[in-house]
């Protein structure tokens, strides 16, 4: 076995069942009292395990290398990320929530939760893009949507009223299932964070259909904000659809549009758009056509843009945490040049990656196999 202060040779007794091959039905109790993870002690795959969540396979085995002295090739490392990732999950859920204020013995207030969804891309190799469709030539795709979701909190405002999110408070979830069973995972993290103790809870994400419906079928109780950024593009779409993008004429239409959604002006907004396009676009065009899904998309958002209310009340109108997160957790690690994942590889290394990101949840999983 491979320990931080090199191999170890360790002699013990291995059990197999007679009834399936050899080799995979095996089982070598004292690997599992000694709390053995892919032939390494505790110690080293918790070390190795943190790199190989921020580096590339090869990256960490070289930084491994230089500043431990330990060798683990990145095939090795790669093995042991998916044994950890794939139990780290499950070890997870079954740890109690968060302790209570030792002093008051009672749960801390929590004024504000937010509740934050989003997708994003991760390359895939062929075998895990069958039967998926995309953009590409013949429908080909190149990427799986992983789907990102946050819980944070806010406890405060800063001098001017703009919401200041308690730091270190953000805690992630992610996976490639399906939103149905993302949004009970989403929620299963959100009642963790402690969600019947909120004063009040925010669902905060851009426009996409499946994340409005994690939000009305898991958190019914939520008040339902549009990104304020992702709405603003609807703006600007309609704007150049009316005016020479760029030109001052757009910048006045589109400048005096976002101020009135920033207003919650909504009416305004749309009576003005219907006016123009009504003059300068003629009936059956595309742009009308265009024009007329854009409206009814503000249209249709209407209960989720009321954005003076929610800045006079201290709230987030922008979804730039999770969007950040997209980044962090999956950009960082999942799309460097030259990178394809298959499924369970990347399933496996966001489950480790997620907890390293989310507060104390990866010490938390190697504390709770110490004290197993």
């Amino acid at each position: 076995m491979h320990s931080l202060l090199g191999p170890i040779l360790l002699k013990r007794r291995y059990y197999y069942d007679p009834a399936k091959p050899p080799g995979t039905c095996g089982r070598a109790p004292l690997d599992t009292a000694l709390g053995l993870l892919g032939q390494c002690t505790p110690g080293l795959a918790k070390i190795a395990t943190r790199a190989t969540a921020q580096s590339s396979f090869e990256e960490s085995s070289a930084d491994l290398a230089a500043l431990a002295g330990i060798k683990l090739g990145a095939r090795r490392l790669q093995r042991l990320s998916q044994e950890v990732g794939s139990t780290l999950r499950e070890t997870l859920k079954r740890l109690p929530p968060p302790r209570l204020d030792p002093a008051a013995n009672t749960p801390a207030a929590i004024p504000v939760l937010y509740i934050l969804g989003d997708g994003t891309g991760i390359p895939m190799n062929k075998a895990s893009l069958s039967g998926v469709k995309g953009r590409g030539p013949e429908g080909m795709a190149r990427t799986r949507e992983v789907k990102i979701g946050g819980v944070c909190t806010q406890t405060s405002t800063d001098e001017q009223g703009r919401p200041v999110r308690d730091e270190n408070s953000t805690t992630w979830i992610a996976g490639f299932e399906q939103s149905v069973d993302f949004g009970l995972r989403l929620r299963e993290e959100a009642l963790r964070r402690g969600a019947p103790r909120a004063q009040r809870t925010v669902f905060l994400a851009d426009g996409a259909a499946w994340l409005w419906e994690v939000a009305r079928t898991n958190f019914p109780e939520a008040l339902q904000i549009l990104d304020f950024w992702h709405a603003s593009e609807y703006l600007a779409a309609m704007a150049r659809l009316l005016e020479v993008p760029n030109s001052a004429a757009f910048t006045e239409r589109y400048g005096r549009w976002r101020a009135d959604l920033a207003a919650s002006r909504l009416d305004s907004i749309l009576s003005d758009a219907r006016a123009a396009a009504a003059l300068h676009l003629p009936v059956d065009s595309t742009a009308t056509g265009e024009m007329s899904k854009l409206l009814n998309y503000l249209e249709n958002h209407r209960t989720r843009m009321n954005y003076a209310a929610y800045r006079a009340e201290g709230l987030y109108i922008g979804s730039g945490v999770v969007e950040a997160g997209c980044k962090t957790v999956v950009g960082q690690r999942f799309k460097r040049s030259g990178m394809f994942w298959s499924e369970p590889g990347a399933r496996n290394l966001l489950h480790i990656r997620t907890a390293l990101l989310s507060q104390s949840r990866f010490e938390d999983f190697w504390a709770a196999r110490a004290n197993a």
